[in-house]
């Protein structure tokens, strides 16, 4: 059974600048229980698509290709029809929870808004379910709690408050979005295991947006990394952290300390790769990474390069699959 599919998905922005490409041709499908992560610096399309999955790209966004949840075509609904499906059958874990939270509402109020919207309850009702999902996601003296405004709370408090607001219609499809960007490692572990739990509680299906890699290696099965708003590696987490086959994918895992290096190489800077993501109005003709690659040709530099599939959990688009394998293989350890 199929939850989500997306097809081909282009979204492009009319600005000052120009027509800005922000996500191109990215498919992918996820079924009750999935977990997927995307992947990529910040400007490469992740929180782009997300929105697209909501329906809440700005007015001068162009869509094209195919979003359907259970079959349905969410890219032709209404915004009556997006009011039912928000927050109910789809939800979302925004990136900061002090921005996201109104701040001028109890805790309770915004977490009891959807049940309004949402599900027929009386005010008493919501409000037992809502002390008993701050609960679930362990915020101490709930009861109490309800009554707090954002700024009375931890960061990682408020990410939990942003946590249940997100269940509080048990939706099919969760979708987090930088969800430990603002607490430290501690909370972080506590609030992926929460997610964890959770997604095998309710059999939701996941979609998780992270800078760390460390994250995804924890919560997801299968991971797209993104560069340029294009999908230039998809793969199980074991394939992708194992054996990457993109010079992009290389560069990121290679960035990444590790405790395991040899004692030699642990005394050297660990590399980069040099450049920064492309102008979405100017970018490549041909691979969207072929500006910062070691092994770009002319042909990577014209030619968008067709993905390959490597095996049913690999696909890789680049003109160099051999070379890249073979550098990350050699490469320090």
């Amino acid at each position: 059974m199929t939850l989500l599919t997306v097809d081909d998905l282009s979204v492009s922005l009319d600005t000052a600048q120009g027509r800005a490409q922000a996500v191109r041709d990215l498919s992918f499908d996820l079924g009750p229980g999935d977990t997927l992560g995307i992947v990529g610096e910040s400007g490469c399309g992740k929180t782009m698509s997300a929105l697209a999955i909501l329906g809440l790209l700005p007015d001068n966004a162009v869509t094209t290709g195919a979003i359907r949840l259970n079959d349905r075509d969410l890219l032709n609904c209404t915004e009556a029809e997006w009011c039912d499906i928000r927050g109910n059958q789809i939800a979302m874990i925004f990136q900061e929870p002090m921005t996201s939270l109104n701040p001028v509402h109890p805790i309770g109020r915004q977490i009891m808004e959807g049940m309004f919207l949402h599900r027929a309850l009386s005010r008493a009702q919501a409000l037992e379910e809502t002390i008993r999902l701050l609960e679930t996601v362990g915020i101490q003296n709930a009861a109490e709690r309800v009554k707090h405004y954002p700024h009375q709370l931890s960061g990682g408090q408020r990410q939990r408050v942003m946590i249940a607001i997100a269940l509080a219609n048990q939706p099919r499809l969760l979708i987090a979005d930088e969800p430990t960007t603002a607490v430290d490692v501690t909370i972080q572990k506590q609030i992926l295991g929460l997610i964890n739990k959770l997604i095998d509680e309710f059999d939701m299906g996941l979609v998780l947006i992270s800078h760390d890699l460390g994250v995804i290696a924890k919560l997801v099965e299968r991971v797209i990394v993104m560069y340029g708003g294009v999908a230039v590696e998809t793969g199980s987490v074991e394939t992708i952290f194992s054996d990457p086959a993109h010079p992009y994918t290389c560069g990121l895992l290679s960035a990444i300390p590790r405790i395991d290096r040899s004692t030699h190489s642990r005394h050297k800077r660990l590399p980069t790769i040099p450049g920064v993501v492309p102008d979405l109005v100017d970018m490549p003709a041909g691979c969207t990474f072929s500006d910062r690659c070691s092994l770009a040709t002319d042909t990577c530099r014209t030619v968008p390069p067709v993905p390959v599939v490597l095996s049913s959990h690999h696909q890789v688009a680049c003109y160099h699959l051999d070379r890249a394998r073979a550098q990350w293989q050699t490469g320090p350890r």
